[in-house]
């Protein structure tokens, strides 16, 4: 199982946004983020294979933030990643699902009360206390 770290009870927090670092070879995210009680963080990803985010809007407001270890990672969620959808869709997410299962990656999942939701697939994560642009 992969080593995530715990996060911080980010439900009733703000997703702030976020910032994509890196080349081709070795793209990071930096997922900027509020609890509700007003504690910032940072969530770095390094080894972001694909990230669809969605629907980022002004006061996001957090519903949870999953990090899925590989021994757990699904179907649906590698489609969530790759915006695949429907029947004519499912063998590539099948075939995308078996490469991040030979990679070992891992996935972020955010829900939202209101605004931005979606999935990252990466390698590996930390969280780092307030808003921070230099940890990728």
């Amino acid at each position: 199982m992969a080593n995530l770290p715990n996060i911080p009870n980010l439900h009733d927090g703000y997703f702030d946004g976020l910032w994509l670092s890196g080349n081709k070879e070795n793209t990071g995210a930096c997922l900027f983020v509020r609890a509700a009680d007003g504690e910032r963080y940072t969530l770095t990803l390094t080894g972001v294979v694909r990230l669809n985010i969605q629907d980022i809007r002004q006061g996001n407001i957090i519903l949870d933030v999953l990090l899925i270890p590989p021994d757990i990672l699904t179907v649906e969620r590698v489609g969530q990643a790759y915006d695949l959808e429907g029947e004519h869709d499912e063998a590539m997410a099948h075939r995308m699902f078996e490469k991040a299962q030979q990679e070992r990656l891992c996935a972020l999942e955010m829900s939202t009360s209101y605004g931005a939701y979606g999935t990252i697939l990466f390698r590996a994560a930390a969280i780092v206390p307030g808003h921070i642009l230099n940890t990728i």
